[in-house]
């Protein structure tokens, strides 16, 4: 019977390995908005994995993941009311912010030490307010 530890680890990994399913996802859907702003199906996929991968990062232990894809939920929020447009300029955002999360997924510290969290989160939030 495997531990409890194990079991975990086990399930860190699945969620690892759909994580970055997901965020290719996201790349193809951000490609598809760059092209048709008001694309709502894409908005709402984007937005429902956005809402996921914060849901299952805080769950896992990423919290700065989560904190990310929290971020990004909002701005898709917003986009899927109306209240903002998909301008190149937001899409590029999420673009960069989501394949920050796919480099802190790496875990590869080195990488991920060499970006600067808190401007991204500055930027993040000046599109949320």
């Amino acid at each position: 019977m495997a531990s409890d530890k194990e079991i975990l680890a086990k399930l860190t990994k699945q969620f690892i390995s759909e994580t970055k399913i997901r965020l290719e996802n996201v790349k193809n859907r951000l490609t598809c908005l760059e092209k048709k702003p008001c694309d709502a199906k894409a908005i709402e996929e984007l937005h429902r994995e956005a809402h996921t991968i914060k849901g299952s990062s805080r769950i896992f232990g990423f919290p700065e993941i989560g904190e990310i894809a929290y971020q990004n939920e909002c701005i898709l929020a917003k986009i899927k009311n109306g209240r903002i447009k998909a301008t190149k300029q937001i899409v590029d955002l999420l673009l960069s912010s989501f394949n920050v999360i796919g480099l802190l997924l790496e875990n590869n510290t080195a990488t991920a030490d060499k970006i600067d969290l808190n401007s991204l989160h500055k930027k993040l939030e000046r599109n949320i307010i």
